[in-house]
């Protein structure tokens, strides 16, 4: 299904290894009689006198005008190969995005709207089609054009660069644009089909299931699920801002234009993050890069971009990236659902007991992935819960309040526990100084621990006092 993008390759290859192409024999000719005095010269006088000896030299026009017709019929040869894998892809997309499309209106036409739900919740039964699968479908699809449109592109403009042509702009506009790869919208290489596919699918499910669908569909390694493509207009604002600060910035750092340019990048980056001009991880991707090309460190740009990079690829950041990894093990088990059940099961009978459970446990997941992490994973566990409670429970206020005090608690447990930490230890190594995790945990769990108490004594005191009788029969 995917285009034969290597076959296309060694074709090109074999392009490239001919004795001339196109334009390259063309200018051989034209070399050979406007610059080549000699070769003009003997031409001319085999011309004038037959039978000298300038009548060996003679073919050698005629043979350079071969090459080039045989260099030309190379590139289309190759450019009817590069046409027919593109009939070939489309035509396999079209009769995949149709049967999507006819599976998107089982599910949201009259007939289908019955089984949605049952299929939102994964029903497998006969006559209700599977959301997920759909969502996955139109996912890969989705990524299916985009990856197959931009390997066509790439491919002829290859042959352009090798053979010096200019055939991409009419391959584009006389065939890419008008295949079933392709759309009338604004973006028409982006899928728009199995976007809107996708699109309707998102719509049948709850937020939940939406959020696990997503998380399906990205670790297939589908693509095309980010909201955030790339905006010129909103890059060029973000860089006229930036500009804006470095000038301003000279009245307040004169003499020095390292700091200044220093400032633009700042304002850049902020500004390309707030306006969400692009994907926030391509725009933190070009602050090392641009770092570099503004010289905003002493020494050669290629000492900066070393230091750049070692200031990037440190220990620090690998204990930050070891708390995710740790963060998506515990996912991926479900070890945190497992410990609230067990919790549930042995303290839900004494809902302070289980408050405080969770409490230490938001501790506990905080100091071993991150705070950011923690409460993600534990809301989603208590979500159950506190959908069985009354919509005016004030225990579950008090129990999303004491998950909330317990994970900052927890992001001064360890090292990993928080990025500040991180942060606060590489500045301390930098002055001299370290602290080993023995030292931190001697230091840390004795406060956390009193800290938490202290937080869920409180908490408990307000619930109390603000527990309606009702309630209080229902606990």
């Amino acid at each position: 299904s995917d285009l034969a993008y290597a076959r296309l390759k060694r074709k090109l290859e074999q392009l490239k290894a001919s004795p001339a192409n196109g334009n390259q024999a063309e200018e051989g000719v034209h070399r050979a009689i406007d610059s080549d005095s000699e070769f003009s010269r003997k031409v001319s006088s085999s011309l004038r006198a037959p039978g000298s000896a300038g009548d060996a030299e003679a073919p050698l026009l005629e043979e350079l005008e071969k090459e080039a017709e045989r260099a030309r019929a190379g590139q289309l040869d190759f450019l009817d190969a590069v046409d027919d894998e593109l009939q070939r892809v489309g035509s396999w997309y079209q009769e995949k995005v149709t049967a999507l499309e006819a599976g998107v209106r089982a599910l949201t036409g009259p007939a289908g709207s019955a089984n949605a739900g049952a299929a939102a919740l994964g029903d497998a039964r006969e006559g209700a089609p599977d959301v997920a699968r759909l969502h996955l479908e139109a996912v890969r699809l989705t990524e299916f054009v985009m990856l197959n449109v931009e390997a066509l592109r790439k491919i002829v403009k290859k042959m352009d660069k090798q053979c010096k042509t200019s055939h991409q702009k009419a391959f584009v506009d006389s065939k890419l644009k008008h295949s079933p790869l392709a759309t009338k919208s604004k973006q028409p290489f982006n899928g728009e089909r199995a976007r809107a596919c996708r699109r309707e699918l998102e719509q049948l499910v709850s937020p939940e299931r939406l959020k696990e669908l997503r998380s399906q569909a990205m670790d297939s390694g589908g693509v095309g699920l980010s909201k955030l493509p790339l905006s010129p207009f909103k890059t060029m604002v973000s860089a006229v801002l930036a500009l804006m600060a470095a000038f301003l910035s000279v009245a307040s750092l004169p003499g020095a234009p390292r700091a200044q340019r220093c400032v633009g990048l700042l304002i850049f980056t902020v500004a390309m993050w707030v306006l969400e001009a692009a994907p926030f991880e391509a725009t933190a991707m070009l602050v090392a890069p641009l770092a570099t090309v503004l010289s905003v460190m002493e020494g050669t740009r290629e000492e900066q971009a070393k230091r750049l990079l070692a200031s990037v690829f440190n220990d620090s950041l690998y204990l930050v990236l070891s708390g995710f990894v740790m963060s998506s093990i515990f996912s991926k088990c479900q070890l945190d659902c497992r410990a609230a059940a067990f919790l549930q099961q042995q303290l839900g009978h004494r809902p302070f007991g289980f408050m405080l459970a969770i409490m230490f446990l938001g501790v506990g997941l905080s100091a071993l992935v991150s705070n950011v992490t923690a409460p993600l994973l534990l809301v989603e566990v208590l979500k159950p819960l506190l959908r069985d409670l009354p919509t005016d429970s004030r225990y579950s206020r008090a129990l999303l309040l004491g998950l909330a005090f317990s994970c900052n608690v927890g992001g001064m447990m360890t090292p990993i526990s928080s990025p500040q930490n991180v942060a606060s230890l590489q500045a301390l190594r930098q002055h001299g100084g370290d602290i080993t995790w023995a030292q931190w945990l001697g230091l840390s769990i004795p406060f956390c621990t009193a800290a938490i108490v202290l937080a869920w004594l409180l908490l408990m005191l307000f619930y109390r006092y603000d527990l309606s009788e009702d309630e209080a029969v229902r606990l």
